[in-house]
């Protein structure tokens, strides 16, 4: 026999439990719970504030990274320092050899007189291998008399610029010296009189000063000369070498 669909009005039939079919109808189904407006807002301003946090942390960040990468005031660069005045840094390398003072002339050793020149002045050196070399400033100091020598000191803006002038000096005797404490090598050639009668028993004597150990005078050269009488027997002594060799062992610094 077949039974109608229990209505509203009909349980479950007798001796069966209700199914999930049976029984009284569900429930209506209500708002989802958390749907409350109130909610909604409390949720929305909490995210606000993270993504403001979020932004001002990224932005403080970087700023803050800028800062720390940025130059500090003394790593900045500068305008390199002018190079040192030669004729200052003579005076105080050869207080005992050329002007004191801020002229470009004055006394000298010996009772003689100094002057300034640049490469572009007249001048009065004639030896041809130091007047072509690359120096900067020199000095000249004529003597004050028979046993006082001119010499010139001529600067170069490197030590290896001063050395290159001594290389291309004539063949050469070399000897090493002292001077107030200062190492030095002594660089000496003789240069015979020109052809005449009289060219056995004259010549002139050449010596160049370098300082190649010594940071303060490494780019100076000292160059002077003698002419007189030569080591013919006939001459009359002492040679001119040996005289220039005496003078300048007698010279100060």
């Amino acid at each position: 026999m077949t039974y109608p669909p229990p209505g509203p009005q009909y349980g479950a039939p007798q001796g069966y439990p209700p199914g999930p079919n049976y029984g009284a109808p569900p429930p209506m189904p209500g708002p989802p719970r958390g749907s409350n407006p109130a909610v909604w807002i409390v949720v929305g301003v909490v995210a606000v504030v993270a993504v403001a946090a979020a932004l001002f942390m990224v932005v403080g960040g970087s700023s803050g990274s800028g800062a720390d990468t940025a130059a500090p005031e003394s790593a900045l660069p500068t305008s390199p320092e002018p190079p040192a005045d030669p004729l200052t840094t003579s005076r105080a390398a050869f207080p005992g050899l050329v002007p004191q003072g801020s002229g470009e002339f004055g006394d000298a050793y010996g009772s003689g007189t100094c002057f300034a020149y640049e490469p572009s002045d007249v001048y009065r050196l004639k030896f041809e291998q130091l007047k072509s070399s690359p120096w900067q400033r020199m000095w000249e100091c004529n003597g004050g008399g028979d046993d006082n020598y001119g010499y010139s000191i001529l600067f170069f803006d490197s030590p290896s610029a001063a050395a290159a002038a001594v290389a291309a000096l004539p063949q050469h005797e070399l000897s090493a010296g002292h001077k107030a404490g200062a190492r030095q090598t002594h660089h000496s050639w003789i240069e015979p009189d020109p052809p005449g009668p009289l060219q056995p028993y004259y010549y002139t004597a050449n010596l160049v000063v370098s300082f190649e150990s010594d940071p303060l005078r490494d780019t100076y050269l000292i160059y002077t000369s003698h002419h007189g009488t030569s080591r013919d027997p006939q001459s009359a002594p002492p040679p001119a070498d040996e005289k220039l060799a005496d003078w300048w062992a007698q010279a100060p610094l």
